[in-house]
């Protein structure tokens, strides 16, 4: 069975209620990404 891909999102990006302020890492598990709540 094939690893799946890893999603990459981008600085900026607007995912459901959550903007994308930076990456922190990745490694084989996947990424950590520091984000925002666009709801308060």
């Amino acid at each position: 069975m094939a690893a799946p891909q890893l999603v990459q999102l981008q600085v900026g990006e607007q995912v459901d209620r959550w903007h994308i302020d930076k990456k922190l890492g990745e490694g084989g598990f996947g990424a950590v990404y520091l984000v925002c709540s666009q709801s308060t």
